[in-house]
């Protein structure tokens, strides 16, 4: 697939499912193009195309000649933690770091001036924390142009799947919507439980109504929704909760103990819906980008309303 078929195709879900349509800001880059929110001219960026030279680009770190394309959608292991917009600042509105003469030394060109192939990339916002996770995959590289710390680059020379890019799309849209309900944070959350280390079915079982203790390690707010994910070998989501109180301080240390990490706050859940007919699998989960869940990590909405949607009763 050539790199301005995947290019279109991206364009083509951004238009269908954002309303998006792209603005070519840079004066002589005609090929650079932005895809805003609905919100106009003011509206934060959310994608950044751009045509640069391989030389310009650490791609032999991302892609060699004989490396495999991803097979798996990574961005569930980048798609959640703090969740908050970074400011506008970030976002340098100037020209790209490259002269024009460096993309386009002759008409119809596809060689830069120092010789090098000129290649498709395209820019996404991912989290902070996990930018370093996700630039170990194949076709992801350091952010060209924006901010190292919050955006990736990504190859599309076909490295990176089509539908792995547009899940890097949807991860950038929702981290740069700024939503007035929420400040564009994160309001609904999976966590894990071992099973083998904590009999979690007993405990709710034997104690309804009684809040579950847990400890935080994200910035989950009280009234978001967190659903408790089994590990192995469950692998299926079973409960969903409310967080009733945040940011408890941890006076006893000792009692996570066995945790490879410090933690320095406890929340309270209050359970709020069982999962115990329709199994909620794993791999319903990875249909929506969840590929890993280690710890607190931010859920998409379509997520959630297939849940809904299995569940009915527990809506409201």
């Amino acid at each position: 697939m050539s790199e301005k078929s995947i290019k279109d195709q991206l364009l083509a879900y951004a238009k269908r499912k954002y309303k998006a349509s792209p603005e070519h800001p840079f004066r002589g880059y005609p090929d650079y193009a932005v895809l805003r929110h609905e919100s106009g001219k003011k509206g934060k960026w959310f994608a950044l195309f751009m045509e640069v030279p391989e030389s310009k680009l650490p791609v032999k770190d991302a892609r060699t000649p004989d490396a495999a394309p991803q097979t798996e959608d990574p961005v569930g292991d980048y798609y959640a933690s703090l969740g908050r917009n970074n400011s506008p600042e970030e976002e340098d509105r100037g020209m790209p770091f490259i002269s024009a003469g460096d993309i386009y030394p002759g008409k119809g060109s596809r060689t830069g001036r120092d010789g090098s192939r000129v290649i498709s990339i395209v820019d996404f916002k991912c989290d902070p924390m996990l930018a370093g996770s996700l630039r170990q995959q194949p076709g992801i590289l350091p952010a060209y142009h924006m901010s190292k710390t919050s955006w990736i680059t990504a190859l599309l020379d076909g490295t990176v799947p089509v539908k792995n890019l547009k899940s890097l799309m949807d991860l950038s849209y929702e981290l740069t919507e700024g939503n007035a309900k929420n400040g564009g944070r994160i309001t609904n959350w999976v966590i894990p439980a071992n099973p083998k280390l904590y009999d979690i079915v007993s405990e709710i079982r034997d104690n309804p109504g009684r809040p579950l203790r847990w400890n935080q390690t994200a910035k989950i707010h009280a009234g978001d929704t967190v659903y408790i994910y089994m590990t192995g070998p469950v692998f299926e989501i079973r409960y969903r909760c409310t967080a009733a109180e945040v940011n408890i301080p941890v006076l006893h240390q000792e009692e996570y103990a066995g945790l490879n990490h410090p933690v320095k706050y406890e929340m309270l859940l209050n359970v709020t819906a069982v999962y115990d007919k329709a199994p909620i699998t794993r791999e319903l989960l990875v249909q929506h980008g969840v590929t890993n869940i280690r710890g607190a990590r931010g859920i998409p909405e379509s997520l959630v309303k297939d849940i809904e949607a299995m569940y009915p009763e527990t809506i409201g």
